[in-house]
């Protein structure tokens, strides 16, 4: 079963923050028990990438453990 996307709509801006250089807005997300960097990036494909949330959240690499919000930067 395919992973359904967050809807513009579902989303609920939390904040501004820097990506690349750049202010964007972004949203958090609760992290799950046993959801990774790639199955949270597949539910926000449309809005956001994998190295921007990275960034966003000064994470070093896709390990999540301990990680309990993410912030979702809305960049695209």
């Amino acid at each position: 079963m395919a992973k359904k996307n967050v809807k513009t709509e579902e989303l609920k801006i939390a904040g501004q923050t820097k990506v690349n250089g750049r202010t964007a807005d972004f949203a958090t997300y609760k992290v799950l028990e046993g959801e990774t960097l790639y199955s949270i990036w597949i539910k926000f494909r449309d809005k956001s990438t994998v190295g921007a949330i990275k960034t966003a959240n000064s994470l070093q690499g896709n390990d999540l453990t301990g990680v309990k919000t993410l912030k979702i930067p809305l960049v695209i």
